[in-house]
């Protein structure tokens, strides 16, 4: 293609038509600048596709993310529901007036279930996946921005949330059951059978200062499933948003 233009050149050079000549180099010039155009609009949409890509691929991830966070916090709603159930079982008991009628074995049950929850910590409720959210629309990338921002100190409270449960429970749970002759609330799980050491479950289940911890303890956990759906209609804005 270069030696056929060349060669056209050369035949209206020779043949002295300079007009026509600077015509057709003209024409070769533009010709040459759309090339150059067409290219860079090319590498332009490719450039663009790679970004979208980019972008889908982040969103994908982030979208599955926060899917994984909602079953993880209705598993912890699930395990808080069985806690409070158990918390007030046992308050109830407590605050009767009748003689204890109902069999060791299920106090430790009550207890079992009032008090075997985890420790999550801000870092376990953290999403991790990054947005270049120079990549997304305008209208889009204020809100969902937001919305994640949001998250993080959602995360940082819940994760203090959890904290106190677990420090009422080895912390002030504890201090109080040993100061009735009990070594600790592990006692009461059925999985331990601590030998020759028998509860006085009578002076447990009459002790103030147990009763107002599993209270103060009962009104956190009502608190904390209040909080996790609340954490799970936030994730779903999220989810539409991203949509």
């Amino acid at each position: 293609m270069i030696k056929f233009f060349r060669k056209i050149r050369q035949n209206l050079l020779s043949e002295g038509k300079t007009r026509k000549y600077i015509k057709y180099a003209i024409g070769e010039i533009i010709l040459v600048v759309i090339g150059i155009l067409i290219a860079l609009q090319i590498n332009n949409l490719n450039e663009k596709h790679k970004q979208t890509a980019y972008e889908l691929a982040q969103l994908s991830n982030l979208s599955t993310e926060i899917i994984s966070m909602k079953e993880f916090l209705n598993t912890q709603i699930g395990y808080f529901e069985l806690a409070k159930v158990g918390n007030e079982a046992i308050l109830r008991v407590m605050e009767s007036d009748k003689p204890i009628s109902i069999s060791s074995d299920s106090i430790n049950s009550l207890f079992n279930s009032a008090l075997d929850t985890d420790l999550v910590t801000s870092e376990r409720l953290s999403l991790k996946t990054k947005v270049d959210f120079k990549l997304l629309p305008k209208e889009s990338q204020s809100d969902l921005e937001n919305f994640l921002f949001d998250w993080r100190h959602f995360a940082e409270r819940i994760g203090a949330d959890f904290q106190l449960i677990e420090d009422n429970r080895e912390d002030d749970l504890q201090r109080a059951m040993i100061n009735k002759g009990i070594p600790g609330w592990q006692v009461l799980f059925r999985n331990y059978d601590p030998p020759n050491f028998s509860i006085n479950y009578q002076t447990l289940l009459q002790s103030s200062e147990v009763y107002a911890i599993l209270y103060y303890r009962l009104k956190r956990i009502e608190g904390i499933i209040g909080d996790l759906n609340d954490g799970i209609g936030s994730l779903d804005k999220m989810l539409s948003e991203i949509n």
